[in-house]
């Protein structure tokens, strides 16, 4: 587990981000239509401020970040 996991699971609250089995198979693939590979963490912001939190923190270990949803 890198330091900006470990980092999110400090900074959210329990259930707001996934990691290995924890995350779902559909998310291992986007609309890029790469080979599909499962993120290192799955994160599921609820407010404004978590979503601040996450970039923050994956700004700052230079951890690349992609969206899904809408």
């Amino acid at each position: 587990m890198n330091d900006a996991i470990k980092e999110l699971m400090a900074a959210l609250p329990p259930g707001r981000l996934l990691v290995g089995a924890e995350i779902p198979a559909r998310n291992a693939a986007d609309m890029s239509r790469q080979v599909p590979r499962p993120p290192a963490a799955l994160a599921l912001p609820t407010s404004t401020e978590e979503v601040s939190t996450i970039l923050a923190v994956c700004h700052r270990h230079g951890q690349p970040v992609v969206t899904q949803g809408g």
